[in-house]
């Protein structure tokens, strides 16, 4: 569920250094597929990234995790669930689960290539925002 308070509350602009960089390229997203703009809808479950620990890997759980957002968003009566993806493997489950691509952003263009600690790892990489109709 997103409000203004809520959104207010999201940004982090005193947040420095690179956990701050990642925190304002996460805002900058957002705010490219924000569903009360694309899908007209007021009402919407949002989250940042999908993690599964090691030891739970390949299970499908991932998948699942995302289908029970159907019933979570049923249940408090919501139109729509929406997700910003970090790696290709969350898009994938997301797929699988039924997810549609709103933005996808290369990490090259999100953060600036001079002295940058994330790019070695994330070059070539993108994050994605997803979403689904709740039915």
């Amino acid at each position: 569920y997103s409000d203004e308070e809520t959104e207010k509350n999201a940004i982090m602009p005193h947040v420095k250094g690179p956990f701050g960089i990642i925190m304002s390229a996460v805002e900058e997203t957002r705010k490219l597929a924000d569903p009360r703009e694309l899908y007209k809808v007021d009402r919407f479950l949002e989250a940042i990234g999908l993690s599964i620990s090691p030891q739970y890997r390949r299970m499908g759980l991932a998948v699942k995790l995302l289908e029970i957002r159907d019933d979570i968003g049923k249940w408090y009566g919501l139109e729509y669930t929406s997700t910003l993806f970090t790696s290709s493997i969350a898009q994938a489950a997301a797929t699988k689960a039924g997810y549609t691509t709103d933005v996808e952003r290369l990490y090259d263009e999100i953060f600036p290539s001079d002295n940058n600690p994330f790019l070695p790892r994330l070059k070539g990489k993108s994050c994605k925002i997803m979403s689904k109709r709740i039915s």
